[in-house]
């Protein structure tokens, strides 16, 4: 089974506040649909980069977001990934990016099903 590394956009669509933007509400709606259809067809994973990232703002959101990553794996996280300077140099601060064999959803979204 393939697996899907979980940041933290993801769980912020699945739980922010309706969108009236219509990109930001299409990506609202495209997360739900794929979290309660495709999630399943995947080992879903996280870190505690995104845990932490997750628990700020509003506490009432950021307690909802976390209710998604409860039971996920985490991933080991290289620690200067912490470092705001270090995240600048790299694209993409996702553990995946190391080869791991995730797939970043975004990438899911602009995938015909069965390319996946």
């Amino acid at each position: 089974m393939s697996s899907v590394y979980i940041e933290t956009s993801i769980v912020s669509y699945l739980r922010s506040r309706r969108a009236s933007y219509m990109v930001a509400a299409a990506r609202q709606i495209l997360t739900k649909r794929w979290w309660s259809d495709e999630r399943s067809k995947y080992t879903v994973v996280t870190s505690q980069y995104v845990i932490d990232e997750a628990s700020m703002g509003d506490a009432v959101l950021a307690q909802e977001r976390l209710l998604h990553l409860v039971d996920l794996p985490l991933l080991a996280v290289d620690m200067e990934l912490y470092s705001p300077r270090k995240r600048e140099d790299i694209a993409d601060h996702s553990p995946c990016t190391s080869g791991s064999g995730c797939a970043s959803t975004h990438h899911l979204y602009s995938r015909k099903p069965d390319e996946r």
